[in-house]
């Protein structure tokens, strides 16, 4: 989120998960989302429609924790967008 609040400029970010999936909830949770709702028969999996749960953060919503160095480019691709104008996102 640091990358997207801090570099990118993001209003917000937003996740959506399997319904079936309780551990990405868990983990959506603890990174201070919130669950917004389902989006029904969202994507087509194995032959069948799915539903999906979103979650979404809002930059004035997020605290950061911990230290995320975004002085160093270590891990990321040479070609990695620096902006939002470079990744295609809206702010």
């Amino acid at each position: 989120m640091t990358l997207g609040f801090k570099v990118l400029g993001l209003h917000r970010i937003w996740a959506a998960r399997s319904p079936l999936n309780e551990a990405s909830a868990r983990t959506l949770l603890r990174a201070g989302m919130t669950e917004d709702g389902r989006i029904r028969d969202h994507v087509f999996v194995h032959g069948a429609w799915r539903d999906s749960i979103t979650y979404s953060i809002l930059e004035h919503e997020w605290a950061p924790t911990g230290t995320f160095d975004l002085s160093t480019d270590e891990g990321a691709p040479a070609d990695a967008p620096l902006s939002a104008a470079d990744s295609g996102q809206d702010r």
